[in-house]
C-alpha cells in the first residue's frame, strides 16, 4: 500500500505541470493509500513532525472561509463546494512523507525535471510556432504578434506562473546540490521551464522569475560564484531570443490605464481592479464579500470605479492578498499573510542549520527560491486562487519542509533541533 501510494505521487508529480485532472485524481489516491498505510501499519515515527504551525495556521484559514461562506447566506454546502481547492494543504504533509529519505527525495526531484523539461519545451514550441495540441482559444498573441505559451491550460497567465515557480525551484536545487549525479540534467530542466514562463509573456510571471533567479544567484554566489554568474548570464542571453516581444508586453497600456481612460482595456487593468478590490475589502471588512462572490459583487464596484459598465467581469481581485481581504476580510488577509510568514520563517530557519547533507540544503534553498516566485507572481495574479498553482507551492512547502523534519534527518542530528511549532 506503500508503494502504490508513493508511485501515484510520482504520476503526480509527473501530471502536474499539464494535467489538473490527472494529477488530483493521482495525488488525492496517493494521499488516501498513504493515511491508511501509515495506519495500518502502525508507522507514526515515518511522519515528520514539527508541521504544528503551518497546519494550524493552514486550519484556521480554512476555517475562517468557511465562517465567511456561512455570515454571507451560503449553505454549508455551497460554501464546502466553492472552497474545494483548500484540500491542496493536505499536499504538505504527504510531500512530507515522501522527503523521508534521500532516495525518495531525490527520485521526486528528478519526476519535477522531467515534467517541468518535456512540457517546458512543448511551451516553447508554441510560442515559437503558435497553438499546436493547445486548449481552443488559450494561446493568443501579444501587441507584436507572438503567441504566448499555455502550454496545456486555458490561459497563459497559469502558464508562466507555474513555470516560473517550477524553473526557479530546480535551477535554485541544481546550484546548491554538489552530491547529485544528475545535477547537469536538473539545472537544463530548470532552464528550459524558465524559458517557458519568458514564452508566456506574462509580465507578472517574468517580474517573479527574475526577482527569483536573482535570489537563486545571491543564495549560491558564496558556495560558487562562477557558476552562478555563468547561470545568470546564460539565463540572460537566452531571454534576449525574446526580449524585443517581452519590452512591447511591458509597454501595453493595460496594465496601468487610469480609471478615467474610456478605452475599453481600462476596465481590465490592474490597478483598476484592485481599486475595486479594495472598496470591496473596505466594504466589507469583518466577513468579505464570500467566497466565490467576488464575481458578483466586482461589477458594481468597477462602474463606480470607471465610471461605467465593464467590458469584462473578474472573478478575483489579482492579488493574493488584496482577494481574500475582499473574499474574507481582514482576518482572512491576516491569516494569508501569517501562513507565508510561519512557512518562510521556518525554511530560512532550516537553511542555516548545520550537519545538513547538499541534498536537504539545496531542497531547502530551491522552496524558498521558488516560494518567492509564488509570492511574487501573486502580486498581480490570484496565484494562490488557482489549483494548478497552488499545488506547485504546496509541493515546494512540503518537500522543503519535509527535508529536513523526517525523521531520517532527526535521528542523526548533531544540532539543537527545535521543530517550527515549538517556540
Amino acid at each position: 500500500m506503500s508503494r502504490l501510494a508513493g508511485w501515484l505521487f510520482f504520476v503526480f508529480l509527473l501530471s502536474f505541470t499539464w494535467s489538473i485532472a490527472l494529477s488530483q485524481v493521482a495525488l488525492l489516491g496517493s494521499l488516501i493509500l498513504a493515511a491508511l498505510s501509515i495506519v495500518s501499519r502502525k508507522a507514526f515515527d515515518e511522519f515528520p513532525r514539527g508541521l504544528g504551525a503551518i497546519l494550524i495556521v493552514a486550519g484556521a484559514f480554512v476555517l475562517w472561509l468557511f465562517v465567511s461562506g456561512l455570515a454571507n447566506g451560503l449553505s454549508p454546502a455551497i460554501t464546502l463546494t466553492r472552497i474545494r481547492e483548500e484540500w491542496l494543504f493536505l499536499l504538505i504533509p504527504l510531500c512530507a512523507w515522501v522527503a523521508r529519505t534521500e532516495a525518495l527525495r531525490r527520485r521526486a526531484l528528478m519526476m519535477i525535471a522531467v515534467a517541468g523539461g518535456l512540457i517546458g519545451l512543448w511551451g516553447l514550441w508554441q510560442s515559437l510556432h503558435g497553438p499546436t495540441f493547445a486548449i481552443e482559444g488559450a494561446l493568443t498573441q501579444t501587441v507584436a504578434g507572438a503567441w504566448r505559451a499555455a502550454g496545456f491550460f486555458h490561459n497563459t497567465l497559469t502558464f508562466g506562473n507555474l513555470f516560473a515557480c517550477v524553473g526557479v525551484f530546480l535551477l535554485a536545487y541544481a546550484l546548491y546540490d554538489t552530491s547529485t549525479p544528475r545535477r547537469l540534467w536538473m539545472g537544463i530542466a530548470g532552464m528550459i521551464a524558465s524559458l517557458a514562463a519568458v514564452g508566456s509573456y506574462s509580465r507578472g510571471s517574468i517580474v517573479a522569475l527574475a526577482v527569483g533567479l536573482a535570489l537563486t544567484v545571491a543564495l549560491n554566489w558564496r558556495r560558487s560564484r562562477t557558476l552562478a554568474t555563468m547561470v545568470a548570464a546564460g539565463m540572460i542571453i537566452a531571454a534576449g531570443a525574446f526580449m524585443t516581444d517581452t519590452l512591447a508586453r511591458f509597454s501595453q497600456d493595460d496594465f496601468s490605464a487610469s480609471s478615467e481612460s474610456r478605452d475599453p482595456w481600462a476596465t481590465v487593468s490592474r490597478l483598476t481592479i484592485w481599486r475595486a478590490s479594495v472598496d470591496m475589502a473596505v466594504d466589507h471588512p469583518l466577513w468579505g464579500v464570500g467566497p466565490g462572490n467576488f464575481v458578483n459583487e466586482y461589477p458594481q464596484y468597477v462602474t463606480s470605479e470607471i465610471g461605467s459598465s465593464s467590458t469584462r467581469i473578474f472573478g478575483h481581485a489579482h492579488n493574493d492578498i488584496l482577494n481574500f481581504a475582499a473574499v474574507a476580510g481582514a482576518l482572512g488577509a491576516l491569516l494569508y499573510v501569517t501562513l507565508w510568514g510561519v512557512a518562510l520563517r521556518a525554511l530560512w530557519r532550516f537553511r542555516k542549520l548545520s550537519h545538513l547533507t547538499d541534498n536537504r540544503r539545496a531542497i531547502v534553498v530551491a522552496a524558498i527560491a521558488g516560494s518567492v516566485v509564488f509570492f511574487v507572481s501573486g502580486l498581480s495574479e490570484a496565484s494562490f486562487a488557482d489549483e494548478e498553482t497552488r499545488a506547485v507551492l504546496m509541493l515546494m512547502w512540503g518537500l522543503g519542509l519535509g527535508a529536513v523534519l523526517s525523521p531520517e534527518w532527526r535521528r542523526s542530528a548533531k544540532d539543537t533541533f527545535h521543530p517550527i511549532d515549538e517556540r
